[in-house]
């Protein structure tokens, strides 16, 4: 919601082993246009602490002229058996993928891509009683993006090459934590949580000769953020082969204010492997922050756009008839009270450009 990641970020979801010990693996190829792909990864468990550590290397001159890929890669991640009820755990990954997308002779110009990406994330996993238990956990991920485009000099944009034509440089930073506790009855298990984020963009754009003569400025710089928490509680209700689902979400963001979405599902168990389910579910979709504040050379502010808001109602049929196989149908069915991102002014809607 907001800011956008840039680039493609590769989280890893591995855990140490359970048991004590350890075990690893080295491994490596190499393909047509020096394709190369290297990793190792050790895991293990030692006195109740559980351990994943990955590192890796690729690289690849390109299935076409001119273009290649490289990224270095690390991961790690430890768990704690503080208790037989209490589980605590931490992990921390770093990627710095390059692309080079090539020369473009009919544009004249040649093009790179250069991403850092951090995240880090902490958890704790606990029982607080027989029938209730609790999860806290935190996370922060942090994106620099460098999107870089140079003149060839082939005479479009003059002669000379190596020139700016374009630049963009993204700083996306997301912070926040989760909340929850889980009660267990006979016939119900009840959910409430709680969850808050904040997310902030740092976006500078540097344009060429060409984009000036059009009258965009040398430099454009934009820093917007965003705040937003929300609360939510949901029951699953079970009697015989019927399964009730009510639950309602509360959200608030300083962007676009407070949201209510209700929910309600219903299930029922035809046999062992079929099931005949139905839901229906309200939500939302926040304008992107880049469209309220502006970011980049064709995108006009415009702080008061409306969030889109979507009624969904789904049925469906589940069934596994024979053994690997899974047969399932779905009708799907959305109302849009807000099409396009609307105005808050008076007059139609309208989206950014």
């Amino acid at each position: 919601m907001g800011v956008i990641p840039r680039g493609v970020i590769n989280i890893i979801t591995k855990s140490g082993e359970t048991a004590e010990g350890f075990s690893g693996a080295v491994i490596g190829s190499y393909g047509k246009s020096s394709s190369q792909d290297y990793r190792a990864e050790l895991r293990g468990n030692a006195k109740g602490v559980g351990y994943y550590l990955f590192a890796g290397h690729q690289e690849s001159d390109g299935l076409v002229s001119t273009r290649g890929f490289d990224n270095n890669s690390l991961y790690g991640k430890l768990t704690f058996a503080v208790s037989r009820e209490t589980e605590l755990g931490v992990s921390v990954g770093y990627s710095e993928p390059h692309n080079d997308f090539g020369e473009y002779p009919a544009y004249d110009i040649t093009q790179t891509l250069d991403t850092r990406t951090f995240f880090a994330n902490a958890f704790l996993n606990t029982k607080l009683t027989q029938n209730i238990d609790a999860s806290l956990s935190f996370h922060t991920l942090k994106v620099k993006y460098v999107d870089t485009s140079l003149t060839l000099g082939l005479g479009i944009y003059g002669d000379a090459a190596g020139e700016l034509f374009s630049e963009a440089l993204y700083d996306d930073q997301y912070s926040g934590g989760e909340g929850r506790l889980v009660w267990k009855g006979e016939n119900h298990t009840v959910v409430l949580g709680a969850d808050m984020e904040h997310l902030s963009m740092d976006l500078t754009t540097r344009s060429g000769v060409l984009y000036q003569d059009m009258g965009v400025p040398k430099i454009l710089h934009v820093a917007p953020d965003v705040n937003r928490w929300a609360i939510y509680l949901n029951d699953t209700i079970t009697w015989g082969n019927w399964s009730l689902t009510p639950g309602v979400r509360y959200d608030h963001n300083d962007v676009s204010g407070s949201f209510v979405s209700p929910s309600l599902g219903l299930t029922y168990k035809l046999g062992e492997a079929s099931v005949l389910r139905a839901a229906v579910a309200k939500g939302f979709s926040t304008p992107h922050v880049e469209a309220l504040s502006g970011g980049g050379r064709w995108l006009e502010a415009n702080p008061s756009l409306n969030p889109e808001e979507v009624w969904s109602y789904q049925a469906g049929f589940e069934s596994g008839v024979a053994k690997h196989v899974w047969v399932k149908a779905s009708y799907f069915h959305h109302d849009m009270e807000n099409a396009l991102y609307r105005d808050r002014r008076e007059g139609p809607p309208n989206k950014a450009v």
